[in-house]
């Protein structure tokens, strides 16, 4: 009688979710965002070694802007086919093949499917609202990123690096502002050097 009471009662309690599937369910309900963001960069010793702010959006399935404003501005741009960086004081912009691995631009974790977001990383939540992400790829550009959300809605993120060196992000007046391809377009300024990166070495 009391095992036939124990199966009753297993069977009853909710299958949950593991971390993996909830930090999935919540990425997967992010279609598209637009913010401002405030960054601190912190040294081994936590001492703080720089400091930006700007603007970024994100609409899937891989289109990702990254607009740093000051001190010095700067544009990130993932179009789906060419990751472009663009150094507006010095007039220079690199472009670069889209990434297949989001270690190497953090942002477009937004687009692993479940699948490969258990092969790619090892996920923890640490608190109610938290998710930390240690990468699988022991050459990845982060030992370790964590996702903070606030009613579902990503609310910040930092990144620590092999280094001890911690990147703290965060963004306000987050929303889910309608976006189309031709955000993500980049035209090449008439007066900036453009240099391509194969990804080759040499």
């Amino acid at each position: 009688m009391l095992l036939r009471s124990f199966l009753l009662l297993a069977l009853s309690l909710p299958v949950w979710a593991d971390d993996t599937e909830q930090l999935h369910q919540l990425l997967q309900d992010t279609e598209q965002l637009t913010a401002s963001f405030s960054q601190q960069q912190f040294d081994e010793t936590g001492q703080l070694i720089d400091a930006s702010s700007g603007d970024m959006a994100l609409k899937k399935p891989n289109l990702v802007r990254w607009f740093i404003a000051d001190p010095f501005e700067q544009l990130l741009l993932g179009d789906g086919d060419w990751l472009w960086q663009y150094d507006i004081e010095l007039e220079q912009v690199v472009r670069r093949p889209y990434p297949e691995d989001t270690s190497q631009t953090p942002l477009l974790v937004f687009t692993e499917s479940l699948e490969s977001l258990r092969i790619n990383y090892r996920v923890t939540r640490n608190d109610e609202q938290c998710f930390v992400l240690s990468p699988s790829d022991t050459s990845s550009l982060f030992a370790s990123m964590t996702l903070c959300f606030d009613n579902g809605q990503l609310e910040a993120f930092s990144l620590l690096d092999g280094f001890g060196q911690l990147t703290e992000v965060s963004l306000y007046d987050a929303q889910s502002t309608p976006l189309t391809t031709e955000d993500f377009a980049f035209e090449l300024p008439s007066e900036a050097e453009l240099i391509i990166d194969d990804g080759n070495v040499r």
